[in-house]
């Protein structure tokens, strides 16, 4: 079993069982060593460890009932699981509840010491639960991954990826990157990307391992110098709004800075419709100013001086501020944000169309074998992907923008609100045998509910 175990780490598809368990037990052993050193100023990052990992295993434990025991595992375990998963939830928000008590103040040596005791305690025991319960299955399940084709694996690893949020996805890669060792990291890395490879989920990664940190960075030192010298004075720029309105994104709390004119505006849409120079792309933008006390810093959710909200939604990858009420997620296969609840709660990713779908049409929608990026509306003749209108399947199963069914092919006319006049012409004409006459345009499949998420940017 060892040298299967050993074989399966470095060559299996399947690493949300096989390298995501190995980080999970690496990271349940780093956490209890950290309890135990005992140094009070410890249990701040042993809190936030703690929640982290809590957002890995509520996403794998979903992945597993979901997917993978439902497809692989013995019917055995699949009748266990679910209430296993249940117990180990409980015994993680009482580890939780243990190093939260450990982080409050109190002046009772005696009380600190029994909160301190508590938290080992439960942290121990969530170690040897979980420890157990993944070497369990890994004993049910790795002697049966041999019955499964590689193409079968990694349509399971799509699925699961298709599924997880991109905020999930970042803890859980930052936790098995950080337990790792190169080899079993490169093989992680391989496996995802080539499961990946019709997505933009490359462009994603190098975004999060390489550039996060990079625009902070230079914000930090400039601001750090720009608050020293106005401590004590307030800088106002009195041709600005303090609540600035962007016709496309709502209100907002904060000017965004033009990178090619270095002027306030309100997003790229605006600058870009105004023509007063280049083309804006959004994810050049890496600068804003607070319209509450005028701080230039990096584009963030919060303003670093006095604590404003800027926006309801902010995406550090796309650049984008919203404040429209409607409900967005990043995809991080689309790389772009778009309109819903996010992966795994009303859509998921489909590795073959590169599209995010209703969950209810996972398995059920007409599936492009080929990435939709390339793929545009016949009648207007825009792409899908960044499409901001619904989509509607023609009977055919080609797709079609909503509004664009039922439009003329040549000029995008709606001709269907017209197909009264066009009956009363061609009633009133006199043709000869030879002359066919006027069609009326047929609308679209407009019953079809849309399938696809809508981008947002």
């Amino acid at each position: 079993m060892y040298s299967l175990r050993k074989n399966l780490l470095q060559t299996c598809p399947l690493v949300e069982i096989t390298l995501l368990h190995r980080a999970m037990r690496l990271e349940l052993m780093s956490m209890c060593n950290l309890a135990n050193s005992g140094n009070e100023e410890d249990f701040e990052v042993l809190l936030s460890r703690i929640r982290d990992f809590d957002i890995v295993f509520t996403s794998h434990s979903a992945v597993e009932d979901d997917y993978l025991f439902q497809a692989i595992a013995p019917p055995s375990l699949v009748e266990s699981a679910d209430q296993e998963h249940i117990d180990e939830t409980i015994m993680m928000r009482t580890a939780e509840a243990a190093v939260l008590d450990c982080c409050r103040e109190t002046r009772n040596q005696d009380e600190k010491e029994k909160r301190i005791q508590k938290a080992k305690v439960c942290l121990c025991e969530l170690k040897e639960k979980l420890s157990e319960h993944m070497l369990r299955e890994e004993d049910s399940i790795f002697p049966c991954l041999a019955k499964f084709t590689e193409q079968k694996l990694k349509k399971l690893v799509a699925d699961v990826l298709g599924s997880r949020p991109a905020d999930v996805l970042e803890t859980t890669l930052r936790m098995q990157f950080k337990h790792l060792d190169n080899d079993h990291a490169q093989h992680l890395i391989g496996t995802m990307l080539k499961v990946t490879k019709k997505t933009n989920f490359e462009q994603w990664l190098r975004y999060k391992t390489l550039n996060k940190n990079l625009a902070w960075e230079h914000y930090e030192a400039k601001n750090r110098r720009q608050q020293q010298k106005h401590q004590h004075q307030k800088i106002t720029f009195k041709h600005l709004d303090n609540d600035p309105y962007c016709p496309s994104f709502g209100w907002r709390a904060a000017h965004l800075i033009a990178p090619c004119c270095q002027k306030p505006i309100c997003c790229n849409r605006c600058h870009n419709e105004s023509n007063e120079c280049d083309t804006l792309d959004r994810t050049a933008i890496h600068s804003m100013i607070c319209a509450r006390c005028a701080f230039e810093q990096p584009l963030a959710a919060v303003c670093i001086a006095c604590h404003s909200r800027v926006a309801d939604y902010f995406c550090d990858v796309c650049r984008h501020l919203d404040s429209t009420g409607t409900p967005l997620y990043h995809c991080p296969y689309c790389n772009i944000c778009r309109e819903g609840h996010g992966l795994g709660i009303d859509y998921h990713h489909c590795m073959e169309c590169n599209l995010c779908v209703l969950l209810e049409h996972k398995d059920t929608h007409y599936c492009v074998q080929s990435s939709c990026q390339r793929i545009a509306c016949a009648i207007c003749n825009l792409p899908f992907f960044h499409s901001r209108e619904h989509v509607d399947l023609l009977p055919c199963d080609h797709p079609k923008h909503s509004a664009c069914c039922g439009s003329c092919t040549i000029c995008a006319t709606n001709a269907a609100a017209d197909a009264e006049t066009l009956l009363r012409t061609t009633s009133n004409m006199k043709f000869s045998p030879s002359t066919p006459a006027i069609p009326l345009v047929a609308g679209g499949n407009k019953n079809k509910k849309p399938r696809l998420a809508l981008a947002t940017t």
